[in-house]
């Protein structure tokens, strides 16, 4: 995915934004809603602290640890996604970046504090402490627990368990060694991802800053029990025994791991609320994607530079309930999209042995497109720029629609806007 370009229209109208959530989401907004005058110019940054440059994923069977196949993203695919670049980072790097990235913007982030309540109505919001803030547009950026999606449906929303359990955590480089089956058994993946397919679950490996580490997801089967991202404290000995002796050793070597139950959630209608036309849902707040999703982070950047985008060209205050409505007209089908295929690569990740793990072993061994780890996978992905989603958008339904509030009114232009935003932090 690209970010937004070096040029931004500028707007010229006072407007003021609380954001509900201080994760990922809610920062991404805040960078590109205080950036309307100016690119994001994050990815040196990200770089310092990024793993080396990738272009390779190797498929492997847990049990013989035999390599099934690879796919290798040519250069010439990747340079047309951006800069050429694949590149990961860690939660606290990346969250690092883009709150330095925020704050610079002149965004107020409030943290330790907790949101009570949300009022559409009077665009407010209510802290713990009794503290009322009120703004001209309220965005939930808090997750799909948050508050933020419950006061838009008015009730809570269904889920049921989606079948496996995600564990995340990381190795040490010093210790990589030890379990030289985590990267093929080969100094060759050095810069790849590694994905290793056992009996229900699935070992996905790859490094995550300079120094070499390598993050590890770890998919395995729903044990019942909960869990979720707030948990940073389990074991996945339990989870992988009676999987290969160097699955079972890496769960010896790595430290306590974030562990989350995934469920499937109920989907939202509408992201916008219909009352007051004021407050917006964002992220997976408003298009939660399975856990452990590959194109979680790069939704949320996607949905902050269409925001901004639209912000942009915003000239009078009523235009704002037709830039939120005409965010969700953009932002709906391509999350849909996107959580289909990561809906079905989940699948693919915990298949127990059987006739369905032995086609996909052999699709992979042959070369077949999945339908996910293709040549034309970046292509569907990573090409995708929110500031020209949101500017195809506001040209070609935008104008037309405050051409027909407003018959007399001509639509210049964008001129320069004075962008507010305070990011309540702490959401529970």
């Amino acid at each position: 995915m690209t970010s937004p370009s070096e040029v931004i229209e500028k707007t010229l109208l006072p407007i003021k934004f609380i954001i509900v959530g201080g994760g990922l989401s809610g920062l991404s907004c805040a960078v590109a809603l205080t950036r309307v005058t100016a690119g994001w110019g994050l990815i040196d940054e990200m770089c310092k602290r990024s793993s080396p440059h990738m272009d390779t994923i190797n498929f492997y069977d847990c049990k013989e640890n035999k390599w099934l196949g690879r796919h290798v993203y040519k250069e010439d695919v990747l340079r047309e996604c951006g800069d050429g670049q694949w590149l990961f980072l860690s939660h606290t790097d990346l969250r690092g970046v883009l709150y330095e990235a925020a704050t610079n913007g002149g965004a107020d982030i409030r943290t330790g504090c907790t949101v009570t309540a949300i009022h559409p109505a009077s665009r407010t919001v209510t802290l713990a402490n009794g503290d009322n803030l009120v703004a001209d547009v309220i965005i939930a950026a808090d997750g799909v627990g948050g508050i933020g999606r419950k006061t838009l449906v008015g009730r809570e929303l269904e889920l049921s368990p989606s079948g496996y359990i995600l564990y995340s955590t990381t190795l040490p480089l010093n210790l990589v060694s030890e379990v030289p089956e985590i990267k093929g058994g080969t100094d060759d993946n050095a810069s790849a991802v590694c994905v290793h397919y056992g009996n229900g679950i699935c070992v996905y490996s790859y490094p995550v800053n300079p120094a070499g580490d390598l993050a590890i997801h770890i998919y395995g089967p729903d044990d019942g029990k909960g869990g979720d991202w707030a948990d940073h404290s389990a074991s996945i000995v339990d989870a992988v025994r009676g999987q290969s002796p160097w699955v079972e050793k890496l769960a010896t070597l790595v430290p306590p791991a974030t562990r989350v139950r995934a469920y499937d959630y109920e989907d939202l209608e509408d992201w916008v609320h219909a009352g007051s036309s004021r407050f917006l849902a964002v992220g997976a707040a408003a298009h939660p994607l399975p856990e452990g999703s590959l194109q979680s982070f790069g939704m949320l950047v996607e949905d902050a530079a269409v925001l901004g985008k639209l912000f942009s060209y915003l000239q009078k205050e009523d235009q704002i309930p037709n830039i939120l409505w005409g965010f969700q007209d953009i932002r709906q089908p391509r999350c849909v999209a996107v959580k289909e295929r990561e809906t079905y690569r989940a699948k693919l990740f915990t298949l127990k042995y059987g006739p369905e793990q032995v086609s996909r072993d052999q699709s992979l061994s042959q070369g077949a497109d999945l339908g996910l780890y293709s040549l034309e996978e970046p292509r569907v992905l990573f090409t995708y720029d929110g500031d020209e989603a949101g500017a195809d958008w506001w040209h070609g339904w935008g104008k037309l629609q405050e051409n027909a509030r407003h018959p007399r009114h001509h639509v210049a232009a964008p001129v320069k806007v004075g962008v507010e935003v305070e990011i309540e932090a702490a959401v529970h």
